[in-house]
């Protein structure tokens, strides 16, 4: 079974923020392009009105998305003073020290259970 990951994560645009959210957002991906090579997938969207979006975030292993936490960690604070989480969802099976780290979060986990190999 493979260890590739997905994180779907819904969030809520604060009021204003779009734009300054969209520069934030070209700045961790140039960074996580280069950096983190276990990051499959990596992709934004932002609805009609810019009040919500969602990532699509896809990790070879439960250690690389460990590791991209730790990555853009200087961007965080930024990112969160534009937007507010809603849902989290993961999609796949996690290891326990990322189930850990995500339990803050209230994540949905989705496990493995019948896929295209």
């Amino acid at each position: 079974m493979s260890e590739t990951l997905t994180i779907v994560i819904k969030s809520a645009i604060k009021p204003g923020k779009a734009a300054e959210l969209k520069d934030i957002l070209n700045e961790v991906i140039a960074h996580c392009k280069v950096t983190e090579p276990g990051m499959l997938q990596y992709d934004w969207y932002i609805n009609e009105d810019e009040s919500e979006c969602m990532v699509i975030e896809q990790y070879a292993s439960s250690d690389d998305l460990l590791f991209h936490f730790g990555n853009y960690v200087d961007w965080r604070p930024k990112m969160d003073a534009c937007r507010e989480m809603r849902e989290v969802n993961l999609l796949g099976s996690p290891s326990e020290k990322l189930k850990e780290l995500l339990s803050r979060a209230n994540p949905n986990i989705y496990g493995n259970f019948i896929r295209l190999e």
